[in-house]
């Protein structure tokens, strides 16, 4: 007997519709290098992993030519800004800090 609310995904089906929904975010650097990173939902798991305990080794892993990045002024957190930003949080509120 089948689940009426079962679904089933295929998953490079999955994989593919992300790519084209949400494609890589480009961060242009002063010099007009555009550097991508890969936006996290298909981050590897050893990214999301490090991106609590050690983020500029997450941040290689997403950040295509990570080393040029922060010679071009780019940093781990700037990364983590950015991906917050693309997210839609509140990095003020993220920080803790307040307008009032």
């Amino acid at each position: 007997m089948s689940q009426p609310n079962k679904r089933r995904y295929k998953l490079s089906e999955v994989v593919t519709r992300i790519r084209e929904e949400k494609p890589a975010i480009e961060v242009e650097t002063d010099d007009g290098k555009v550097y991508a990173i890969t936006p996290p939902e298909l981050w590897p798991d050893e990214a999301l992993t490090l991106s609590s305990t050690n983020p500029v080794a997450a941040a290689r892993l997403v950040v295509d030519d990570y080393d040029a990045f922060v010679q071009a002024g780019g940093s781990a957190a700037l990364v983590n800004a950015i991906v917050a930003d693309y997210a839609g949080l509140d990095l003020g509120k993220l920080s803790g800090s307040s307008d009032s």
